[in-house]
């Protein structure tokens, strides 16, 4: 399930996603600047496991890591080319 929590146009965007294991709240600002707009983006998780698999938290971190920042490649790759097309 994943939800708006918060939306103020051209300036802040909040979205809050949850799952039987994992929860996450994504934060992504926009802020003038003397050239353009500068997107500043931002994103808490966390895993909801029992007892005996809270010691693979490590190890989910880990593997959810290059998957999240080839994601956050990938965006940042879309934002560059939508902006220089401009």
């Amino acid at each position: 399930m994943s939800e708006h929590v918060e939306r103020v146009p051209n300036k802040l965007v909040v979205v809050r996603a949850q799952t039987e294991q994992f929860a996450s709240t994504a934060t992504r600002r926009l802020e003038p600047t003397a050239t353009g707009t500068r997107l500043t983006g931002e994103v808490e998780y966390s895993f909801e496991l029992p007892w005996p698999q809270k010691v693979l938290v490590p190890l989910s971190e880990f593997q959810w890591r290059p998957s999240g920042r080839k994601q956050l490649r990938t965006v940042l790759e879309i934002v560059k080319a939508r902006v220089e097309d401009r």
